[in-house]
């Protein structure tokens, strides 16, 4: 049975006062629920009707599959907005329709809405599909600039900085088990850090079905954004460059120069942390043999041995925190605070204490062999709420003191 777009409504509830009666407001807000589980969909755009039909999860105009529109329909059914006046002067962007209902979504002042039946919504928390949006979107004509599972190196290279992703690593074995992109940043910070799973997933999809269209502009030279060298696993190279001009953007890829759609440009220029998982130490507890954790003035201990069961295939493991046995599965989840210590922002020089709030030490076994991390935690002189990640007396990140308090407070509970 096909499901039609829809628009939920949800009433809510806002009581003020304790044991006082109040007025009580009431707040409509519509979702877009349901919206990708339609199987055919026309959308109106200023210059086009576009009539889609969707196949074993893909979409298709046509017998022409349209990649993108997965993205597209996934991003749209996050969309939440709280019930308004309609917007007076409001640009059209695109129109949904769908077994008799449709929904247009429109843009005034920089926010977006979407209306049904007279209704209008104003979207909470755009997603970029409506934030970046651009009839790009619904091109049949895609570019495979390079064959993604082919792809060992890519190098960012721009006027702020400079810095390659790639399937090398230092990590040890044990120390790359909880990542799961299998891609890295070794060269920009001090230390090697794995690559987030959907960043490698967004830049795959673009490179390899670029949303592009031939024009017969050339951007000026100066607007250069950023160059992208392409290394694939038989160590030949692509180079694609990105420009922009106002708020458009431009593809270079050999001689020719194409328009991209801005969504897809801000994926190939991210700054250097929003591409990665800035854990300071993500060491699995199977793997751990001693952690000796300072903070403040406190000490915690912790110890651990593992041994294969009977069966010989599961793992059992026993912890003991400043020599106290521990239930497991209550280790387990207090080491988790251990695990989620991460940068939050990038050191800027920021002058740090002297002498650290917060110290970690590893030891732990990658492959049968022993391994050591020491990290240290610096305030800021100039705001003691943060503090500098310190490993071999090199800084890349700063966090706030507040994770290693709790993380402090869940191993109190255990020492208990």
């Amino acid at each position: 049975m096909k499901k039609i777009i829809g628009i939920c409504f949800v009433c809510i509830l806002f009581l003020g006062g304790c044991g006082q009666k109040e007025p009580v407001s009431k707040v409509e807000t519509g979702n877009l629920q349901g919206v990708s589980q339609n199987q055919t969909i026309e959308i109106e755009t200023k210059d086009a009707t576009i009539a889609l039909r969707q196949k074993d999860g893909l979409w298709y105009k046509e017998t022409n599959c349209l990649p993108f529109m997965v993205t597209f329909f996934d991003s749209l059914e996050t969309v939440t907005g709280e019930k308004v006046e309609p917007p007076k002067e409001a640009e059209t962007l695109f129109t949904l329709k769908s077994d008799g209902k449709k929904i247009q979504f429109v843009k005034e002042n920089e926010h977006y809405y979407f209306l049904e039946k007279n209704q209008a919504f104003l979207v909470e928390q755009p997603p970029n599909v409506l934030s970046k949006y651009d009839p790009l979107f619904f091109t049949e004509v895609t570019y495979e600039v390079a064959d993604v599972e082919n792809l060992s190196r890519v190098h960012f290279q721009s006027d702020e900085n400079e810095f390659t992703l790639s399937r090398e690593t230092s990590l040890s074995k044990i120390e790359q088990a909880p990542f799961v992109s299998g891609w890295y940043m070794n060269d920009y910070y001090h230390q090697s850090y794995s690559v987030r799973y959907d960043q490698l997933q967004s830049i795959t999809q673009i490179l390899g079905q670029l949303l592009i269209e031939t024009t017969s502009e050339t951007p000026e030279t100066t607007s250069l954004v950023t160059t992208l060298q392409l290394t694939d696993k038989e160590k030949q190279t692509q180079r694609i460059q990105l420009y922009q001009k106002e708020a458009v953007y431009f593809l270079n890829m050999g001689d020719e120069f194409y328009r991209l759609s801005a969504y897809q440009a801000n994926q190939l220029y991210q700054a250097p942390m929003e591409w990665i998982d800035p854990f300071s130490a993500l060491i699995p507890a199977d793997a751990l043999t001693k952690l000796t954790i300072d903070v403040g003035e406190n000490q915690y201990v912790i110890t651990g041995q593992h041994a294969l069961a009977e069966d010989q295939k599961s793992l059992t493991s026993e912890f003991k925190v400043n020599q106290k046995l521990i239930d497991e599965a209550l280790f387990r989840k207090a080491y988790q605070y251990c695990g989620v210590l991460s940068g939050s922002e990038e050191y800027a020089q920021q002058e740090i204490a002297k002498t650290p709030f917060g110290q970690l030490s590893y030891t732990f076994l990658s492959e049968g062999q022993e391994l050591t991390r020491e990290l240290s935690y610096f305030p800021l002189v100039e705001d003691e709420a943060l503090v500098a990640v310190s490993e071999n007396d090199q800084i890349d990140f700063v966090m706030e003191k507040e994770r290693l308090l709790e993380m402090e407070r869940a191993l109190q509970e255990l020492s208990k």
